[in-house]
């Protein structure tokens, strides 16, 4: 008996085991309108004289040893996972890709964001379209996940990904459905987003009561839960509306935690607190940082990660 095939797709990360070099990050790279800003971007990955690692080796942090457990979970299973990588940078590529350190996110308010500056609403989505039409770091290998889709329509497709990154490859993401022969095959781990009518009952919530019952932080929850998934998959078959609703319930049954009365942070409290406390500690990891500024302020996970990867970016911590 076969078993029953899975591609299981993460997001770059900040990230990176390698200095990423000024003419490697996006903010250098300039211009409004994204076909031609891509196609600088192309070229400086295609002409840089830098070593080069496997994906699965150059990006690092929590998300990322998370990200890379997934596969491993689902072979457990009886499943034939294939991992793939959803990068601002390079588009869809296989964790064995060879890359140089770079610069780049879909995430806003980021100096390397894709968005930043654009002259159009849909620029992370056209972003992603021109990477998709480049060959890529390995020849030969799919840049769209239509095409994964059209090669193997049996089999299933989990995303798991931010919302910045889920909004960028909808169009992608939504031709891929059109291609499954079970339209049911296409599962969205992620938080709350606004997302095309065509993907909306593949979505699978993350609500942030669920860090509660499955551990650890907010960071990287989109992860924890996509290993659930996969870790009880004989009792909960991949569906996502059953998954979806199974989740809400876990979420909504979560005793909630008291709320101490914290004083809502500022950009500028988080970037002063990261500056500090880098000082103290250089290595001290995202995640802890996150949890220590929160016995103080009111913060959001995504905000102080998007502090967080501007003060990196910046040089700052």
């Amino acid at each position: 008996m076969s078993m029953e095939a899975i591609h299981i797709m993460t997001t770059c990360t900040n990230r990176k085991k390698l200095p990423v070099s000024r003419q490697l990050r996006l903010s250098n790279v300039q211009g409004r309108d994204i076909p031609a800003r891509a196609q600088q971007w192309i070229r400086r990955l295609e002409t840089t004289s830098q070593p080069r690692r496997a994906a699965r080796d150059l990006y690092a942090g929590e998300l990322w040893a998370g990200a890379l457990q997934l596969a491993p979970r689902a072979a457990s299973q009886g499943l034939a996972p294939k991992e793939w990588v959803l990068s601002a940078g390079y588009g869809l590529i296989s964790p064995d890709a060879l890359l140089l350190p770079y610069g780049a996110t879909f995430s806003p308010n980021s100096d390397d964001s894709v968005g930043r500056g654009a002259s159009r609403p849909d620029a992370e989505r056209e972003w992603w379209r021109q990477l998709a039409a480049w060959d890529g770091p390995k020849t030969g290998a799919p840049r769209t996940i239509e095409e994964l889709a059209r090669r193997s329509p049996q089999a299933k497709i989990m995303v798991v990904a931010a919302p910045p990154y889920v909004q960028a490859i909808a169009d992608d993401l939504v031709a891929a459905r059109e291609n499954l022969s079970d339209s049911g095959g296409l599962l969205i781990v992620t938080s709350r987003l606004t997302i095309p009518d065509a993907l909306a009952d593949c979505l699978v919530v993350t609500e942030q009561a669920l860090a509660h019952r499955l551990g650890g932080s907010c960071i990287g929850l989109n992860v924890r839960v996509a290993g659930d998934i996969l870790d009880n998959i004989h009792r909960r078959p991949l569906n996502a509306p059953k998954l979806r609703a199974h989740y809400r319930r876990l979420a909504q049954s979560t005793p909630k935690k008291a709320r101490l009365d914290k004083p809502k942070a500022t950009d500028a409290d988080v970037a002063r607190f990261l500056r500090l406390r880098r000082k103290v500690e250089a290595t001290a990891s995202r995640s802890r940082l996150h949890t220590e500024f929160r016995k103080q302020f009111q913060c959001s996970q995504e905000r102080f990660k998007t502090v967080f990867d501007r003060e990196v970016s910046r040089g700052r911590i």
